[in-house]
């Protein structure tokens, strides 16, 4: 006959299972624990600290600013940029710079509003610096002016002067600390007068820096400015004490053109790695590509551009191809080293097919495109 074990015995069995069993399971405990925990972590980096009263912006946010002439040309562009591991940065982009504005040449960056809008800025400096542009902001004649109420207190880098219809020069705003209203603050920002070009770019600075300050000062300003959402998110973000910088170009003269700025694709690089990094589009050089309109349409290359350019590519020509009855677009990667990067541009734009020129590639692009038929002016 069997024996009845006690209740303590009975305790004490199951004690001792239990540890066994726990001891038996304890690496795999451990090993999950682990994952738990790397989880946990990991979800919580993805979710952003919640601040009272402070704008949530992600990693990093970008902001180009273009304020327009009456004339319709671009007289000062400003890229803001905010990153959470570090101060903001407010790039003063001489406007003045020769480049290529994607789908018409090589223009200045001002014509950018002649030709299309503020979009066409976008394009054109994004593929200029090769950085990330979220949101613009395009602000008219007498904008700037309505935001600023009150009279603030600027240091001017030096002085405006304009020439009378008598041809004797005279100074229409000093240089200096002193305090300026509204519309004289926008004449900073629009008229270059007498100067050159760099003393008028050191002008939009300082005009610049007296805006952000009054914005700091008066949160609502950033508003009256860009209205509610993002845009005024950013802005009252980029006035919170920002590093105010001048891309580096280097003045030229050319002969018809007149003076102005160029700005190499070494300098431009080097200026996204050290000043703003969180915008940089592609962390490789980016591979140069020309742009053939070969089906006729207008803007046909605009589209492609902009697709190209957001994807880490620099386009650096633009121009027609020798007829327009390309019915399918060509991808042709100048010589075996530029394959790969030809074979990511068909990929993007839903091309088939990669030629490969072997026996004389290009010395001056890697991937040259003909655009055909097959891609209409707003597809790409």
């Amino acid at each position: 006959m069997a024996r009845n074990r006690s209740p303590l015995a009975s305790v004490l069995w199951t004690m001792l299972f239990l540890v066994a069993l726990v001891g038996a399971a304890f690496p795999w405990l451990v090993d999950r624990w682990d994952e738990w925990a790397t989880t946990l972590q990991d979800e919580a980096a993805t979710v952003a600290p919640v601040v009272p009263g402070a704008v949530s912006l992600g990693d990093s946010a970008s902001l180009l600013i273009v304020v327009q002439n009456v004339d319709g040309s671009a007289a000062s562009i400003v890229l803001g940029s905010v990153a959470e591991d570090g101060k903001p940065v407010f790039a003063i982009i001489p406007n003045s710079i020769f480049t290529l504005l994607p789908g018409f040449g090589e223009f200045r960056i001002s014509e950018t509003m002649r030709f299309e809008d503020e979009q066409l800025a976008r394009v054109t400096i994004e593929n200029l610096l090769g950085a990330r542009i979220d949101s613009v902001l395009a602000l008219g004649p007498g904008d700037i002016a309505a935001a600023l109420a009150s009279p603030i207190e600027v240091d001017v880098s030096s002085a405006l002067t304009v020439r009378d219809e008598s041809g004797a020069t005279r100074v229409v705003l000093d240089a200096g600390g002193q305090l300026f209203d509204g519309l004289q603050i926008e004449m900073l920002l629009l008229e270059r007068g007498e100067s050159d070009l760099l003393s008028w770019t050191q002008r939009q600075s300082s005009a610049w820096e007296a805006i952000l300050g009054e914005i700091r000062r008066r949160p609502g300003v950033a508003g009256l400015l860009a209205g509610v959402g993002v845009k005024a998110d950013v802005l009252g973000a980029l006035a919170q004490n920002p590093r105010v910088v001048l891309v580096p170009a280097v003045p030229v003269a050319t002969g018809s053109a007149g003076e102005g700025f160029v700005l190499s694709g070494a300098d431009a690089e080097a200026f996204v790695t050290s000043r703003v990094p969180s915008l940089k589009l592609f962390d490789e050089p980016r591979p140069r590509v020309e742009l053939l309109n070969g089906n006729g349409r207008i803007q046909a290359t605009r589209s492609v551009a902009e697709a190209l350019i957001r994807n880490g590519f620099r386009i650096v020509r633009t121009d027609n191809a020798d007829n327009f009855d390309f019915e399918k677009t060509l991808v042709v990667a100048q010589g075996r080293s530029q394959q790969r990067s030809a074979e990511e541009i068909a990929r993007i734009l839903a091309v088939s097919e990669v030629l490969l020129e072997l026996d004389t590639p290009s010395g001056v692009v890697d991937i040259s495109i003909i655009v055909g038929q097959d891609i209409d002016s707003g597809e790409g």
